[in-house]
């Protein structure tokens, strides 16, 4: 597993232990509190849809970047056979 892998379970523990212990520790109606637990709940999921959507979004750019770039050689050569043709 490498260390990326690692930062973001350790940050997804650390966030649902937190998240955890502030609820059952908070002085809170049982309503109050599955409410709060409801928004916070839709938050985070939104949070994280998003923050999927940009690193979806960085890869597809960087795929592109990669195309882009493994077809310079290839062109290059084309050109240089042509010269010679």
């Amino acid at each position: 597993m490498n260390n990326s892998k690692k930062v973001l379970i350790a940050l997804a523990a650390g966030i649902a232990f937190g998240f955890a212990g502030g609820i059952f520790t908070a002085p809170q109606s049982g309503y109050r509190t599955r409410r709060t637990l409801k928004r916070k709940g839709e938050k985070f999921s939104s949070d994280v849809r998003d923050m999927v959507s940009d690193v979806k979004d960085k890869i597809s750019d960087n795929k592109e970047k990669l195309m882009d770039l493994k077809e310079e050689p290839v062109n290059e050569v084309k050109k240089k056979v042509e010269q010679f043709s």
